[in-house]
């Protein structure tokens, strides 16, 4: 239950920037000036960024390193295995899937 849970977020986290990301560089780009590099690169980015959300694909090639802080109540009991363990295939499943990069292990 919890690796799905673990490589549905990463698939979230790496295909869909939260709105104020997105409009923030639309605003760049918007100030940028009509034939400026910046300008392209921005419509770029935001290119980029339309279709992996509409194709479920990572936004970067580095999608960075996976870090989790999870907080558990005192009377949370987790069980048929270990969180940790949950993690950690789901991590597996995200790099399987192409959501993470393979170059980095445990």
């Amino acid at each position: 239950m919890f690796e799905k849970n673990i490589l549905e977020l990463i698939r979230e986290v790496s295909t869909n920037l939260p709105g104020d990301v997105v409009e923030a560089l639309i605003q760049a780009r918007n100030l940028e000036f009509k034939s400026s590099r910046g300008k392209l690169s921005l419509e770029v980015i935001l290119k980029n960024i339309e279709l992996a959300k509409n194709q479920k694909t990572p936004i970067c090639q580095d999608t960075g390193v996976a870090v989790y802080f999870v907080k558990l109540g005192a009377n949370v009991h987790v069980e048929g295995g270990l969180l940790q363990d949950a993690i950690t295939e789901g991590n597996t499943r995200g790099s399987k899937d192409g959501y993470l990069r393979n170059s980095i292990v445990e």
